[in-house]
C-alpha cells in the first residue's frame, strides 16, 4: 500500500509538469533549406563561390540560413557577400519555415518583409577585418560552410566558419557562432580567429542608411546605433552593436579604410588569441511594436542588455 501511495504521489507532482510542458510553444525558429531539393533542410552546408543574389537565390530558400524569434528575424547571404539582413515581423509566430516560397518577401505579407537594403555594406551585423588602413570582408577567398548545433524551442545556435581565409597575404581560420534566445531583439555573436599576428581590428557593421551614429557607454557596455526611417518602405527601424568595455575599440566608418565594403557604420572590436570576440545585434522595427517609434524605448532596450 505504502508503495502505491508513493507512486500516487509521484503522479499528482508530474502531471502538472508535463502539462505545463505540452503548453509550452516553438519561441525560436531556424530555417536553412534547398530550393533545388523541394525546400530540403539541411543542418549543414558549403557556401557558394559567388556574389550574386540572382544565383544564391535558386539554390538556398531566402538566400542562405535564417533565424527567429517572437520578435524579430534575421538571415545570412550564404555566398562570397556573407552580409546580414532583417526581416521585420508583425506577428509573434514563427514565420520563415513557408518565407519566399509562394511570396515576394522583399514585399509587405501579413507576416512582414525583408526590411533593409544591403547592397555591398555588412548590413544587419555581418563581420570585417581591419588590417592596417585596410578593410576586408570575411568570406571571399575561403572555403565557406555552415553547421546547425543546436536547436530548441527557447534557443537557436550555428556556426559559420571560413578556413583558409587570405587576406593581406595572411591565412586565417575563423569561426563565427551565432545565437537567438526568446523574448529578446537581438542575436549574439561569437567569432574566435586562428592565424593572428596581433595587428587585426575585427568589426561588425551597421549598413549607413542613416549618417550618424549614436554611441553608447553605460557602466561595463559600450556601442552605438542608429535610429529612424531607414528601411526599405521608410518605416522607423533601429540598429544597434553592444559589446564589453574590454573589447571595445572605437566607431568609424568604411569610408576611412580601403576596400570593397561600403556605406557601413563600424564598431572596431579588439581580438584575443584563443578566445571568442563577443557582441550583440540589435533591430528594432516600428511595425513589429509601436514602442520602436520612440528613439528613447529602442535605446533602453540596448541597454539593458
Amino acid at each position: 500500500m505504502a508503495g502505491f501511495t508513493d507512486l500516487k504521489r509521484t503522479l499528482l507532482y508530474l502531471i502538472p509538469i508535463i502539462g505545463l510542458a505540452a503548453c509550452v510553444t516553438t519561441q525560436v525558429n531556424f530555417r536553412f533549406a534547398l530550393k533545388k531539393e523541394n525546400y530540403k533542410e539541411v543542418d549543414s552546408a558549403e557556401r557558394l563561390k559567388t556574389n550574386e543574389t540572382t544565383i544564391t537565390s535558386t539554390y538556398f530558400q531566402m538566400e542562405g540560413p535564417a533565424w527567429e524569434n517572437q520578435n524579430i528575424a534575421f538571415r545570412n547571404y550564404f555566398d562570397e557577400r556573407n552580409g546580414m539582413d532583417i526581416f521585420g515581423k508583425k506577428t509573434k509566430n514563427m514565420v520563415l519555415n513557408s518565407v519566399g516560397i509562394h511570396e515576394n518577401y522583399h514585399e509587405m505579407q501579413d507576416w512582414g518583409m525583408d526590411i533593409l537594403k544591403v547592397g555591398n555594406s555588412l548590413g544587419a551585423g555581418a563581420i570585417g577585418l581591419i588590417i592596417g588602413d585596410s578593410l576586408f570582408r570575411i568570406g571571399p577567398k575561403a572555403v565557406g560552410s555552415f553547421k546547425k548545433l543546436k536547436e530548441t524551442k527557447r534557443e537557436v545556435v550555428f556556426e559559420l566558419s571560413f578556413k583558409d581565409c587570405k587576406l593581406h597575404g595572411r591565412t586565417y581560420h575563423i569561426q563565427h557562432i551565432i545565437s537567438i534566445a526568446s523574448n529578446t531583439h537581438y542575436y549574439n555573436n561569437k567569432v574566435k580567429i586562428e592565424g593572428l599576428q596581433g595587428d587585426e581590428i575585427l568589426v561588425s557593421g551597421i549598413v549607413a542608411h542613416l549618417p550618424n551614429l549614436t554611441k553608447i557607454h553605460k557602466g561595463h557596455l559600450h556601442g552605438a546605433y542608429t535610429f529612424g526611417r531607414q528601411t526599405m518602405l521608410d518605416e522607423l527601424l533601429g540598429m544597434g552593436i553592444t559589446t564589453d568595455d574590454f573589447i571595445y575599440v572605437n566607431c568609424t566608418h568604411s569610408d576611412h579604410y580601403k576596400g570593397d565594403i561600403e556605406n557601413t557604420h563600424l564598431i572596431e572590436m579588439k581580438l584575443y588569441p584563443g578566445a571568442f570576440t563577443e557582441w550583440k545585434f540589435f533591430a528594432g522595427w516600428e511595425y513589429g511594436s509601436t514602442a520602436f517609434k520612440n528613439e528613447a524605448f529602442f535605446k533602453q532596450i540596448l541597454e539593458a542588455n
